[in-house]
């Protein structure tokens, strides 16, 4: 009894995708059970959360052979992630650069919090008014799946500092 089975994908946390197999050989009809959820069917739909093998066992109908096979699928995603390249207190009416950094994406989609928006990899943007924004940046990877993360910053009032630039006793 010869066993061919699907291929190994990628898969996006959430999809679901079809594995099968197809016997050859052996006597008569073929008998599958797939171990990880009892389906006696040539092929199953499988959503896994996390990347998972998946065995099927396939017998013919004498019972002469009893043969494993088995076939992975892989769950990806990137990882989005990012920082401030400015330190200290960001003002409003001041440009602030955003430093991307996350992992295994190839575009990217900004929301500043501010109704301004940006598909640039390291963007800066200008608050005209000081509070708290949220930040979101979507990272997308070749296949399509994304990842989302979210982080406050503080924008403050400008404030000026005066410096006499002299002195009179």
């Amino acid at each position: 009894l010869l066993l061919v089975m699907s291929p190994t994908v990628e898969i996006c946390p959430g999809d679901s995708t079809f594995i099968s197999v197809t016997p050859s050989g052996g006597y008569g009809q073929y008998y599958y059970n797939w171990l990880h959820s009892g389906e006696n069917t040539a092929g199953v739909w499988v959503s896994p959360i996390e990347s998972t093998d998946y065995i099927v066992s396939v017998s013919d109908e004498c019972q002469t052979f009893t043969v494993e096979g088995s076939t992975s699928i892989r769950v990806v995603k990137p990882t989005a992630d990012f920082e401030l390249t400015s330190n200290g207190y960001l003002f409003n009416n001041l440009p602030i650069q955003f430093l991307n950094t996350s992992l295994n994406a190839e575009s990217y989609q900004w929301d500043f919090g501010d109704g301004n928006n940006s598909t640039i990899v390291h963007p800066q943007n200008t608050y005209d008014e000081s509070g708290i924004y949220y930040i979101t940046l979507v990272a997308i990877d070749e296949k399509g799946c994304t990842d989302t993360i979210t982080k406050p910053i503080s924008i403050e009032e400008e404030w000026y500092v005066y410096v006499p630039n002299t002195f009179t006793p």
